[in-house]
């Protein structure tokens, strides 16, 4: 019985469909900005970040695109994502930046991975369960009060860890609050704060491997900062919250035209009419809508690509459909192939514009691709 349920499921024909939207991922891209970075800091070495679906790029697909690239570690933001990379076949060293249950931890699942312990009862917790080493970072809270252990418990963090061998301090982290020019001032305190919790450290362990504060928008802090690693998330994808390194876009999304119709002047479009055409048009559907990852903030705001045209969107964004004006294109047709987000940044519809229509951050958009659609690298 066994076998033959094996045999079935070996040589059950596959399934094979060309996607309506398909999320494509530029690896020559993704490689070139760590590289700038890495060439922009020597004195660093770069810790790509992963979490969050890879910042909606695809945690599987990015993660194969460093495979063989020099960094001391990638990091995922749960056990989930670290456990997802290694049943995937990623060999990568692994550090799980965010919270873990002594559980999850003492599993025994995950090899070749580092967690993060991101408070003085989670350390109390796990230290006491520990029967085997296991590899970890301590973060330290400097100022932004969200996770880390505070600088009062530093001391005592230090008794916890020396009172168990299996505790492998193998790195300390922190994390800045405001990491531009604007908020320099409060951010020098955190480094200040950070270089003396540093040196403590230095002086109770001498096999520490890695000291990291700054992400991609803290390195303009980096001469100040005493570290070996920078945690590098949004550069990798092409955005740098301060312009300090050339970086390009590492992503398109692409859909397809579902229908096309012609409606009358005074005629409605979408969800509470909520556009009236001022004239004849033509509108075609997109099968895209907030589920997605078009964002209901571009109702009436936004653009989509067709045909090297921006075509207004119309109406509500719904969600699974967006509706655009495409009067401007001659021929126009079902099939067409639509950019719902393009990587050129001078597009209307660049990351770039569509943060600055919708009031937000790169970071925002790109997570909410869902991971269900399909990434393509190219």
């Amino acid at each position: 019985m066994f076998f033959s349920r094996l045999l079935n499921f070996l040589f059950k024909p596959r399934i094979r469909y060309n996607p309506l939207i398909e999320v494509f991922v530029f690896k020559d891209v993704i490689l070139k900005n760590l590289r700038s970075f890495q060439a922009a800091y020597p004195n660093l070495q770069m810790a790509p970040v992963l979490k969050s679906n890879a910042y909606g790029h695809g945690l599987f697909e990015v993660a194969s695109i460093l495979e063989d690239e020099k960094a001391p570690f990638i990091i995922v933001d749960s056990f989930f994502e670290a456990l997802t990379l290694r049943q995937k076949g990623i060999k990568q060293k692994i550090l799980v930046i965010g919270y873990t249950t002594p559980e999850q931890i003492l599993s025994k699942k995950l090899q070749n991975v580092s967690y993060t312990i991101i408070g003085i009862d989670q350390l109390k917790q796990t230290a006491l369960k520990l029967e085997t080493p296991v590899n970890f970072h301590l973060k330290i809270d400097t100022g932004m009060h969200r996770q880390g252990v505070l600088e009062e418990e530093v001391s005592r963090s230090i008794q916890i860890i020396k009172q168990n061998k299996n505790f492998v301090l193998e790195g300390v982290c922190t994390h800045f609050a405001i990491a531009h020019k604007e908020g320099e001032r409060f951010t020098r305190t955190q480094i200040e704060q950070w270089r003396k919790i540093v040196q403590t450290f230095k002086k109770n362990f001498s096999n520490v491997k890695y000291f990291h504060a700054a992400a991609t928008g803290g390195l303009m802090f980096a001469s100040e900062t005493e570290a070996n690693v920078a945690r590098l998330g949004v550069g990798l994808y092409g955005h740098d919250p301060n312009n300090l390194v050339k970086l390009e876009p590492t992503l398109e999304v692409r859909s397809v035209i579902s229908s096309v119709k012609s409606i009358k002047k005074g005629e409605a479009v979408g969800y509470e009419t909520s556009f009236m055409a001022e004239k004849d048009m033509k509108i075609a559907t997109v099968p895209m809508g907030y589920f997605e990852g078009e964002d209901i903030r571009l109702s009436g705001k936004g653009f989509l690509k067709v045909k090297d045209k921006f075509c207004p969107i119309v109406g509500r964004v719904s969600m699974n459909i967006t509706t655009i004006d495409v009067s401007i294109l001659e021929d126009v047709k079902v099939g067409d192939s639509v950019v719902v987000i393009s990587k050129k940044r001078e597009d209307r519809n660049s990351i770039e514009n569509i943060n600055k229509i919708c009031g937000t951050i790169p970071r925002e958009v790109w997570v909410k691709i869902p991971a269900h659609l399909r990434r393509r690298i190219i």
